[in-house]
């Protein structure tokens, strides 16, 4: 009787033990899952593959465009100003000249070019600096490069730009308003080397008046100094380097 007694009181227990409470899973994270948006959205990390890059332009157009009413001294404004150049072999370049128009005393906009782009289409070719080349200016004519200034001075919007063969070869070279003083106008020239295919500053020139003889092939100059009137005739050596063959002067 006690054997029966004492396997009975044995599975009574066993059975309770099984009866207990059955393991729990793990809590569920208090962070909800991602919606299903943010999983399709692609990274952003990565570039966008669906549609072709545009390539950023490397010489934006920028049209002068001056604010209007009281504008405080200083203000400065960047422009562009294009021209059209066909070199050898027909090649059309465009000339893109970085200006900036600057509002000083006398309520007076002045002008200036900092840079010229020389474009072919939308490539961007070379870049011609103002400082540069009026740094190799102010040596030519025993100045100290260190004065050489960033932005000429024109006395016009469209930076002062002519554009005309200087060195009688049958293509055209730059010459482009420097300085304007009361009577004379510095220029810095760049003529196109067909070696290269590019744009090399040259020389600069200083006159009230510069024209061309094709025949002489020949630079002309006149400038004045106070009373003094000077011709001056610049042509080629053998090397292609301008140099002074002759001048004459007046005084009144």
């Amino acid at each position: 009787m006690n054997k029966y007694l004492l396997c009975w009181v044995l599975s009574a227990a066993l059975l309770c033990c099984g009866c207990g409470q059955q393991p729990q899973p793990p809590a569920a994270s208090s962070v909800p899952p991602p919606a299903a948006s943010d999983i399709s959205e692609p990274d952003i990390s990565l570039p966008d593959r669906s549609a072709p890059s545009v390539p950023e332009d490397p010489s934006p157009s920028i049209p002068l465009a001056l604010p209007e009413g009281e504008v405080p001294e200083g203000t400065v404004v960047p422009y562009t100003w294009d021209y059209s150049v066909t070199v050898d072999n027909g090649r059309r370049l465009t000339l893109r000249l970085r200006c900036e128009a600057e509002r000083k005393d006398y309520d007076a906009w002045y002008y200036g070019v900092r840079s010229i782009d020389v474009l072919e289409g939308s490539d961007l070719r070379q870049t011609l600096s103002i400082q540069l080349a009026d740094a190799a200016s102010q040596f030519e004519w025993g100045g100290d490069p260190d004065w050489a200034m960033e932005l000429t001075h024109p006395w016009h919007e469209d930076g002062g730009l002519i554009i005309e063969d200087l060195n009688f070869d049958g293509i055209p070279d730059l010459r482009l308003e420097a300085g304007n003083g009361v009577v004379n106008t510095r220029y810095l020239c760049w003529l196109w080397r067909t070696d290269f295919q590019r744009f090399q500053y040259s020389f600069s020139l200083v006159g009230y008046d510069v024209r061309l003889d094709p025949e002489k092939k020949q630079i002309i100059t006149e400038d004045r100094d106070a009373s003094t009137y000077t011709t001056k005739y610049y042509q080629y050596n053998e090397d292609g380097r301008l140099y002074l063959a002759d001048s004459s002067s007046v005084t009144l």
